[in-house]
This record gives C-alpha cells, sequence and structure tokens, in this order.
C-alpha cells in the first residue's frame, strides 16, 4: 500500500502540498498501528520519521518542480 502511494506521489500532476500532508499522514499511521497513542507522539523516533517523511515529501516536490521546468 505505501510503496503505491508513493509511486503516485511520483507523478507530476499529484505534486502538491495537499498530497505531501497525505503521504506524511500515511507513514504515520503505519507507524503508529501497533503502539499506544501516549507511546507513539512522545517518543524520538516517531518525530524523527514525520520529520524525514516531511524532508522527503519537499525534496520530492522540488524535484519535480525542476524536471517541469527542464527541458528534455
Amino acid at each position: 500500500m505505501l510503496l503505491e502511494n508513493l509511486k503516485t506521489y511520483h507523478n507530476l500532476q499529484t505534486a502538491t502540498s495537499a498530497t505531501n500532508k497525505q503521504m506524511v499522514w500515511e507513514l504515520s499511521k503505519i507507524y503508529t498501528q501497533e503502539r499506544s497513542t501516549e507511546d507513539i507522539y512522545l517518543s524520538p523516533p516517531y518525530i524523527t520519521r514525520v520529520w524525514h517523511a516531511l524532508s522527503v515529501a519537499i525534496h520530492v516536490k522540488e524535484t519535480l518542480i525542476v524536471l517541469m521546468f527542464s527541458r528534455y
């Protein structure tokens, strides 16, 4: 499921901030399925993973913008 979502996000037409937020939400849902709420949000690994997901989403968006305006 996550792999399918990531393939979708690499599409130029879906590279918006809304899809970036959706990707972060999907990643956090997968991570939080088997842990209690108190353990999840206060743990450094959760914060690190969300930060990493945001960084990846921003990088993908920037890369797609560059590809959109470059001529091949």
